[in-house]
């Protein structure tokens, strides 16, 4: 729910609120709905000519850049940070097709210090940062092109202030719509360090097509490549077994169609095969740390169908 009030001199007051039911207690298995959470809340300023200013848990420009993922089910991870329990958010007015977003995303304050509340150490938000950037013209009559890029970083830490963990992220987008129909592909990166360390490097890829054969139904196929590398050597539950060059590459294919039976109800059919690959090398720090002792090949391949329906309240 969206409710505008204009102000007066091209300035008016903006506000946000969606419930959503949570998935926790396996809600899904149990064939329960959950509980209602409150998924966004914010208020701001408009400015005609200028754009939108925002304070509150809301998505980010991030969610934006994300063109062509038609999938419902098993669509594609957006690397971008899409969404903030605490953040501010500008987005310009469309010039000569260009727009900006800007985000900044307040950490939390209160660190979980001590063993109890944080047994595992894991590392907390300290403050993250986005720019997007996005263009779209008409190209011809029913032939548009739209592009999107987005940037940021985000910073995490334990204990103190002082960051412990950084991930740096990027996306690029750009799709071509023809009439009914259309086209796009996007690649992202994010590269993880730990203090100055490079630990991690995950890619996205995605390419889609989509088809609207009557005003209420769409087809549509896609297909997401996710690949992780680990940059750095671990333990196994043999000691002194240590595991180099893990990786895992994730391929998915995916068709579906929808069906919107109601303008606030969308049913949808999806089908999605997957094949997932992860390798590594194995050394033996009690032997040689320096000779790899095997390497490891593991495939898994699945196929899902599934039904589901959207209730947009």
């Amino acid at each position: 729910m969206k409710v505008t009030h204009q102000l007066g001199s091209g300035l008016s007051a903006v506000s946000g609120l969606e419930i959503r039911f949570d998935s926790e207690d396996n809600v899904f298995s149990s064939g329960k709905f959950g509980n209602p959470t409150t998924n966004k809340l914010f208020a701001g300023l408009a400015y005609e000519g200028i754009g939108t200013l925002t304070l509150g848990k809301q998505a980010t420009n991030g969610d934006d850049v994300q063109l062509n993922d038609n999938a419902y089910a098993w669509g594609a991870d957006n690397n971008l940070l899409i969404s903030a329990e605490k953040s501010i958010k500008f987005r310009s007015v469309e010039w000569h097709g260009f727009s900006l977003g800007l985000d900044y995303v307040f950490g939390n304050a209160n660190k979980k210090t001590s063993v109890k509340d944080n047994p595992l150490g894991n590392y907390e938000d300290k403050y993250a940062y986005q720019t997007s950037l996005f263009y779209s013209r008409a190209l011809a009559q029913d032939l548009m092109l739209n592009l999107a890029a987005g940037y940021g970083v985000n910073k995490y830490d334990y204990e103190s202030t002082r960051t412990a963990y950084t991930n740096i992220t990027w996306r690029t987008a750009a799709q071509v719509v023809y009439g009914s129909m259309s086209f796009g592909a996007e690649y992202g990166k994010m590269i993880s360090k730990e203090h100055d360390t490079k630990e991690k490097t995950i890619q996205t890829l995605l390419v889609s097509a989509s088809y609207q054969v009557t005003e209420p139904s769409k087809v549509y196929v896609q297909w997401n490549n996710l690949k992780v590398k680990n940059h750095l050597a671990f333990g196994t539950e043999v000691d002194y077994l240590v595991v180099h060059n893990w990786k895992k590459s994730v391929d998915t294919l995916i068709v579906g169609a929808d069906y919107k039976l109601h303008k606030n109800v969308l049913a949808y059919v999806e089908y999605a095969y997957e094949k997932a690959k992860a390798t590594s090398d194995i050394y033996d720090y009690q032997v040689n740390p320096t000779v790899k002792v095997f390497s490891t090949n593991h495939q898994v391949k699945n196929n899902k169908l599934g039904v589901g329906l959207r209730v947009f309240f």
